[in-house]
């Protein structure tokens, strides 16, 4: 919630309030609630300078006010002079006054305009009693580059006056009021004269209050900071998280390709024509892709697929380009995608994730990429061993353009050619290979430790003999040369089991041979020693 301004005006109803200072009659006073901050006796014509107060809130005193006899308010700004008549009194008190810019902007983004849009807000109360005060009250914006800004002790029309020629300093004034409530009015400064080039410079702003005393002069007042943080951003530095103001959303569905010998996996990226056009119209070079990486490894990425985090954690994902639309281009919204054509045999329970992204690259050879959110906030993810089992299940009881191909239970949406596909990417193999430095002489293949895990387990050793027994029960009355066992297990929980396994192999560099012996149990493989140590 925006934190709106505070301001103690003490009306001219309070003067009563002050005869209880020091002022006396035939005097003028400035001082308020028993403290004088000047005080001079008017016995002779003369002048007085208008003073700060005493108080602790003296940077936040805008001038003083007072009131003739016939009732006509005086409103004069801190360093005045007030000239005074021989025998008049008058008792002025202050009037302090305090608003505040956003720490934070918003983005202009349209077809015909682009920028950054800074906020001030004031009390409403208060600004409608300080117009009551002065002649005329206006309001505006300073913007201007942070580095510039940062350079200046206070930011005040007089010392961006000092600024180097060449310096874009804007005055954006507002003649009316972007927002009003029943407590609060605010007022805008939209930055919307800014190049290309212009794109990754961070600008700052501060909200202004011109006012016109009744002597005729005039002042400036600024705001303070809403948190005491000044605002600094680019226009990129909204671009970078703006896939939701521009609706870029990577699909949660996926899609699986039959036509590759493996399977591929197809993601889908969605924006609404308007927000493509206008990223057209601000960047000379776009493009377009999207980022694919295991599902498993995000957390060793910080959780989000991005460059920045991929580099952070020295990895990499496939990176396909886009350079084509996806289906019918004439509607409101336009879809890229990207299919994972690179998938291994063995890779097919293996679940991946995928973001899409639009690349600007500027003038200086820089670039921001702006990263799609999610379909409803959940991540894509999908194996094509998963999808090809839930496209075997995908069975209607009834015929329709859809299910319009008969199968066993029903009619399925695929051909019996393309069933059998499925079917057959749905398994997996397994391979070990041979290493005489592990017990049993056997192991995975490297490849297959990023998805499985593995552990050996022998009747010797007390810690896993349950389990050992268990086993050994289940093997029945096969000899073993050696009592022990491999237990392999898939990484993202699925359950190892007949239905998924095409094939258990051992790769003893010249050959290969098939294992014929082995079991499943709670969802893990189990090989024991005797079956894979030779090639059977």
């Amino acid at each position: 919630m925006r934190r709106l301004a505070f301001v103690t005006i003490f009306m001219l109803c309070l003067l009563t309030l002050f005869s209880c200072t020091r002022g006396e009659e035939n005097s003028i006073s400035f001082g308020e609630m028993g403290l004088l901050a000047a005080e001079i006796q008017t016995k002779e014509a003369g002048d007085i300078r208008v003073p700060s107060p005493a108080g602790i809130k003296a940077n936040l005193c805008v001038g003083w006010q007072a009131k003739e006899p016939d009732g006509t308010v005086i409103f004069l700004p801190v360093g005045a002079t007030y000239r005074y008549e021989a025998g008049e009194s008058k008792k002025f008190t202050p009037v302090y006054f305090q608003f505040f810019t956003d720490s934070t902007a918003s983005l202009i983004f349209t077809n015909t305009e682009h920028g950054i849009c800074f906020h001030t807000t004031v009390d409403r109360s208060d600004w409608e009693a300080l117009a009551a005060l002065a002649t005329s009250l206006s309001h505006g914006t300073l913007v201007l580059p942070t580095a510039a800004a940062q350079s200046l002790e206070a930011l005040t029309h007089e010392t961006v006056g000092t600024l180097p020629a060449g310096c874009p300093v804007a005055d954006l004034s507002s003649d009316a009021w972007s927002s009003q409530t029943e407590d609060a009015l605010s007022f805008d400064a939209p930055l919307t004269t800014l190049e290309e080039t212009d794109y990754t410079t961070n600008y700052t702003a501060l909200g202004y209050i011109k006012i016109t005393y009744t002597d005729g002069s005039e002042r400036y007042v600024y705001a303070s900071y809403e948190g005491g943080m000044r605002p600094s951003l680019s226009f990129y530095s909204f671009i970078e998280i703006g896939h939701k103001f521009l609706s870029l959303e990577t699909n949660t569905s996926t899609t699986l390709d039959l036509t590759l010998k493996n399977g591929g996996i197809g993601f889908t990226t969605t924006i609404p024509r308007e927000k493509w056009d206008s990223l057209v119209n601000i960047s000379t070079s776009i493009s377009r892709g999207t980022l694919i990486y295991p599902t498993a490894g995000l957390a060793d990425i910080g959780g989000t697929l991005t460059y920045k985090a991929l580099e952070a954690a020295q990895k990499t994902a496939f990176d396909i380009p886009s350079t084509t639309w996806l289906g019918d281009t004439n509607g409101d919204m336009l879809s890229f995608g990207a299919t994972l054509t690179e998938i291994a045999a063995y890779e097919r329970p293996l679940a991946y994730t995928a973001v899409g992204y639009i690349k600007l690259t500027h003038a200086d050879g820089s670039s921001t990429y702006i990263y799609a959110g999610f379909e409803n906030d959940l991540i894509p993810s999908a194996s094509v061993r998963d999808l090809a089992s839930a496209s075997l299940l995908d069975i209607s009881d009834t015929e329709s353009d859809y299910y319009k191909y008969p199968t066993t239970g029903g009619f399925s949406p695929y051909t019996e050619a393309e069933r059998a596909k499925l079917d057959e990417i749905s398994k997996f193999p397994i391979l070990l290979i041979a290493d005489s430095s592990v017990r049993g002489n056997r192991r995975l293949d490297e490849n297959y430790l990023s998805i499985y895990n593995e552990r050996i387990i022998t009747d010797n050793d007390p810690t896993c003999a349950e389990e050992w027994h268990t086993i050994y029960q289940m093997l029945g009355d096969t000899i073993y040369s050696d009592g022990g066992a491999l237990i392999i297990t898939a990484k993202n929980g699925m359950a190892l089991t007949e239905n998924n396994i095409s094939t258990i192999q051992i790769n003893y560099g010249s050959r290969v041979g098939t294992i014929s012996t082995y079991l499943f149990m709670d969802g893990a493989l189990i090989i024991p020693y005797k079956v894979y140590s030779r090639p059977y």
